[in-house]
C-alpha cells in the first residue's frame, strides 16, 4: 500500500470551542472510535481529539483541547476501507501521542501507550 500526499496536522484550540467535534460527532457521517476525547476516521481522513493540560499551554490543572487531522489527498481504491480507517487511526494515534509528549501533557493526554482500536458508532448515511 502506498500513502501519497499524506498530511498530518494539530490544532490546539479554544477550551470552549472543541470546533469540530460536536459538529460532527454523531452525525452518521464518520466512523466514530473510542480514543481520546473521540476520534472520526474515514479511508482518507480522520480527527483525534484530544485534551492536553501542560506547563507549555494553560498550565498542569487547565486542560486544552487539541485536534489531530490526517489527511490522504486520494485514498487507494484498490484497499479495505477498514484497513484504511484503521491506518489513519494509527498514524492519529502515535502522532497524538508524540504530541502529548512534546508538550508534556498530564497522562500522555490520555492516550493509551498501546493503542485498542474499538469503535463507537459506524456511519448511519
Amino acid at each position: 500500500m502506498n500513502y501519497h500526499d499524506l498530511s498530518v496536522s494539530f490544532e490546539i484550540e479554544h477550551v470552549l470551542t472543541r470546533m469540530g467535534e460536536q459538529t460532527e460527532s454523531g452525525k452518521g457521517y464518520y466512523w466514530e472510535y473510542d480514543l481520546g476525547r473521540n476520534a472520526l476516521v474515514l479511508p482518507d481522513n480522520g480527527r483525534l481529539f484530544f485534551d492536553c493540560a501542560s506547563d507549555r499551554l494553560a498550565g498542569p490543572d487547565k486542560a486544552v483541547p487539541i485536534k489531530a487531522s490526517v489527511s490522504l489527498r486520494e485514498a487507494p481504491t484498490n484497499v479495505d476501507p477498514r484497513a484504511l480507517r484503521e491506518a489513519n487511526l494509527t498514524i492519529l494515534h502515535s502522532a497524538a501521542r508524540a504530541m502529548a509528549k512534546e508538550l508534556g501533557c498530564k497522562n500522555d493526554g490520555n492516550l493509551p501507550e498501546r493503542l485498542v482500536i474499538k469503535e463507537k458508532a459506524a456511519p448511519t448515511r
